[in-house]
C-alpha cells in the first residue's frame, strides 16, 4: 500500500512539474555544450614509414644480437636535437627541439625493418610538413651513427590523409548535462511539491 503510495505521489510529482525538469535538462544540455567548446583545439596527426636496413656484418650471429639495439638506437635518434634541428629548419617552423620533442612518436613495425614515425601538431598543414621533414633528417644523420645500408621513405606523410584527433567529447558532453539537468529538475520539483503541501 505505502509502494503505490509513493509511486502515485511521484507521478503527480512528475505530471505537475514536467515543465520544470524539462527546462532543467536544456539548461543541462546547453551548458555542456558550452563547456565541451572551452575545451583544448583539436589535434592533427601525420604518419611516414622509412624502411631502414642495417648494413650485413660477417658474422650473421652478430647481426641478430645487434638488430634490436640498432632499431632502439634509430628511433631513439629519430627525437633528438640532431635529427630536429634538421627538421624543423626543413619545415621553416619557428620551435625548438625540445618544444616538439612531445609531440613525435617513433616506432618499430613488429620487429620489422619499418620505422613509422608519427606528428601531433595542432597546424593540419604543419604535421605531415613535419614527418616527412624528420624523416628527410633521418636519412642524412643516420649513417652518421650507424652501419645503415638503406634509409628510404616508403610512405610520406600526405596533408589528405591526416588524421584529426578530437580532444573533447562535446556530444558526450550534452547528454551528460541534459542528465545532470534531469536529476536536479526532479529533486527541485519534489521539493517544491513539499512546500506547496506545507
Amino acid at each position: 500500500m505505502e509502494e503505490s503510495t509513493l509511486l502515485s505521489v511521484t507521478l503527480k510529482t512528475f505530471k505537475k512539474f514536467y515543465w520544470l525538469i524539462i527546462l532543467t535538462m536544456i539548461i543541462g544540455g546547453i551548458a555542456g555544450r558550452a563547456i565541451a567548446s572551452k575545451g583544448p583545439a583539436p589535434s592533427y596527426q601525420a604518419n611516414v614509414s622509412i624502411f631502414l636496413k642495417q648494413k650485413q656484418p660477417e658474422n650473421m650471429e652478430k647481426q641478430f644480437d645487434d638488430y634490436p639495439r640498432f632499431m632502439n638506437t634509430a628511433i631513439l635518434l629519430a627525437k633528438t636535437p640532431v635529427v630536429l634541428d634538421n627538421a624543423i629548419k626543413e619545415a621553416k617552423l619557428k620551435v625548438t627541439a625540445n618544444e616538439i620533442q612531445n609531440q613525435i612518436t617513433v616506432t618499430n613495425e613488429n620487429g620489422s625493418e619499418i620505422l613509422n614515425i608519427q606528428v601531433d601538431h595542432e597546424d593540419q598543414t604543419v604535421a605531415p610538413k613535419l614527418a616527412n621533414a624528420i624523416a628527410h633528417s633521418l636519412q642524412v644523420v643516420l649513417p652518421k651513427y650507424l652501419d645503415v645500408d638503406t634509409v628510404q621513405i616508403v610512405d610520406p606523410a600526405e596533408e589528405d590523409e591526416v588524421s584529426e584527433i578530437l580532444l573533447t567529447r562535446t556530444n558526450e558532453m550534452m547528454v551528460m548535462g541534459v542528465i545532470i539537468g534531469m536529476i536536479i529538475g526532479t529533486i527541485l520539483a519534489f521539493i517544491l511539491n513539499y512546500m506547496k503541501k506545507k
